[in-house]
Formats: C-alpha cells, structure tokens, sequence
C-alpha cells in the first residue's frame, strides 16, 4: 500500500517513510501520512514551470575575463549556459569575448552539502529551494544518478541557512518551523510526535550518531525518547524540552536485550564506554553541546576514556565536571539528579537564532 501511495505522489518509498519517520512498510487504515507540497502532483502530471524572468535592466553585470567560458560563468552564478543566452541575445554560444558585459542573476553564494543515509537529489533540491536540474549540472550529474552518502554536492542557493528557530528558554520557550528527527539505524525514535527540533539539533544529533555507526558498525541501538513537540512549549514529563534544543538519549550499555538499550539506570560497570564516549565526543569538538546532564557516577569512566584517547588537559577540564565534585559549576557533562538511566543533550542556540536564549 506504501509503494502504490508514494507512486501516486511521485516519490520513492523511502522518501515517504522519511516524511513520516516510518521505520517500516506498514501502514494502517485511517492513518495520516505527512505529503510534502513539491510531491503532490505526480511528474508525469505536473506543468513545467516557467523559465526564470531575465535579469532587471539596471541589474548586475558582469565583464568577462581572460579564461571565462560560459559553462564556468553559469557555475559561479547559480544558472545555465541556456538561460545565460536567453538573458543575453547578443552573444553566441560558442564564443565570448574578453571585457564583454554580460547580464547575470545575483550571485548565489556557493555551498557544499553532505549527502545523508538515503538522500535524494529532489530533497537536496527541496532544502535549498533550487531545481533538481540545476543541481545536476552543477555536479556534472545525469538524470537518473544516486546519491551517496557522505558524497559533497555543491549548490548555489541563496536559501536561508536555517529556517528554523529555538525562541526563548529550554524552560520557556518555543519552536519555529522545526525539523523532525530523522530514523537511523543507529536509533530508534520513541514518539516522532516528540522528536521535533531546531535543524541545527536534529542534524547535529543525526550526524553523532552516524559517526558512531561509522566507527562500530552495526550493534546496539539506543532510544531517543524526548526532544519538543512541533510548535515547542510544555511537554508532558518534562520542564525544559520547550525549546528543540534538548534531546533525551538512554545510555549504551554492554548488553541491551533486543539490542536495544532501555532507559534503565546503569552502572559505570555497564556502561558501554567507547561508543558513548564516540557518540558525546563528535559533539563536544564540534562546540555543538551546551551541556550534558549525566549522573556523577557514570562521568568517571568517560573522563578516562577522554584520557586514553587523547584528551588534553584543557579539554578535559572544560568538557568534564568529574573530577571536581558533582556540585562543581564547571564542565560541559555536569552531574543532574536522575539520570543514571540516560543522557540530556541541551545544544547550543544556532547562530541564526537571534530569539534563542542560551540557559
């Protein structure tokens, strides 16, 4: 039934179970299936969307250089060589002269983007409101390419950087045009009716876990419980969570039953040091983490993971509240009553989120 709906809006499977964060084919009678507005229209049905209006009369200009083609010029400015001869009649396709003033588009600032686990060109196109097309040529791709994950595309957008926006405190606040978590074999999502973040938290969140899969392969997996509700603003259980900047975790332990690790409390014994720390450290050097609440007893055996894997005095001072005392005011990891069962992530407020207050 999947596979004849995502035909039906003209999209693959697996883009539909990410629009839901489905983590299986099956679907049940009366359920509400997210459908994204590009994808309503199969391809088939859809009209073509009309060319691009030329540049203003009174608008950029360009004075071609020693060493400039126009494959290279439609590069640099987001555009192809067609729309650069339609927006310029005087000029032949196969020839251009030094010092010539061409009209071009505003320049769109040149971006790379990573390619994740299951990405396709149209939601690469999607995120930074370019053509398909246009992202194929910029990369010298042919119609029916894949992607690959961890492949470098190169786009010229001037989308914003983010969309969405963290207002307020973790403790009163809100959500803006946020981002759902995205499944991952490393994970699963407990409530994707609660795993709505900033695009800044899930990314950040989605890529740690990548580089611990990256690093151990398949194996256990860990639940993500909580991050905010769609708009944000009081959850259910929680106080802070308002915000989508904090993100609950259960902790990786030696033996999960099912291979998936409960959120049960855990012993430093238990503790599964190397994947934990794998998964907290890809944070901590990126700056990404504003703190991370874990039981005092469990900060020990990380600290000397830090330390045997070459952790410098500095950081081990500004990332571990351990071994000054659980009442210490300093360290990234900081010891919160309660959790010995999991870990809370509080990420740093995005750049671009001017309301976003830091606590």
């Amino acid at each position: 039934m999947l596979g004849s709906i995502a035909r039906r809006v003209g999209v693959s499977v697996d883009v539909l179970k990410r629009w839901n964060g489905l983590e299986s084919d099956r679907i049940y009678v009366g359920q509400s299936l997210v459908i994204k507005r590009a994808a309503a229209t199969p391809p088939a049905a859809a009209e073509p969307a009309p060319p691009p209006p030329p540049p203003r009369e009174d608008g950029p200009r360009y004075r071609v250089r020693p060493g400039d083609t126009l494959g290279r010029l439609a590069q640099r400015f987001g555009t192809t060589v067609p729309e650069l001869l339609r927006w310029n009649p005087e000029i032949r396709a196969d020839r251009i002269r030094v010092n010539q003033e061409l009209r071009v588009p505003e320049e769109r600032p040149r971006l790379v983007h990573v390619v994740r686990r299951g990405e396709t060109i149209r939601d690469v196109a999607e995120r930074y409101e370019v053509e398909p097309r246009e992202i194929r040529f910029w990369n010298g791709k042919s119609g029916d390419a894949l992607l690959k994950m961890g492949e470098e595309l190169v786009i010229y957008s001037s989308a914003p950087p983010s969309r969405s926006e963290s207002i307020g405190l973790p403790y009163n606040g809100s959500l803006r045009a946020p981002e759902r978590l995205l499944p991952h074999p490393a994970y699963v999502i407990r409530d994707p009716q609660r795993a709505y973040g900033t695009e800044e938290t899930v990314n950040w969140l989605y890529e740690a876990f990548e580089a611990v899969h990256q690093k151990f392969g398949h194996g256990p997996k860990v639940r993500v419980h909580d991050i905010s509700l769609p708009k944000g603003g009081f959850m259910r259980g929680h106080v802070s969570h308002q915000s989508g900047r904090d993100v609950d975790v259960s902790l990786y332990r030696k033996r999960c039953k099912d291979r998936v690790c409960p959120f049960a409390p855990v012993s430093a014994d238990e503790l599964d040091v190397e994947r934990q720390w794998a998964l907290l450290r890809h944070m901590l050097e990126r700056g990404r983490a504003q703190a991370i609440f874990l039981d005092y007893s469990l900060q020990k055996p990380l600290f000397e993971q830090a330390k045997r894997e070459g952790a410098t005095e500095a950081q081990l001072r500004e990332w571990f509240q351990y071994p000054r005392g659980p009442e210490h005011p300093k360290g990234v990891i900081r010891h919160f009553r309660h959790h010995r069962d999991h870990i809370h992530i509080r990420f740093v407020c995005p750049k671009t989120d001017d309301e976003c207050v830091p606590r």
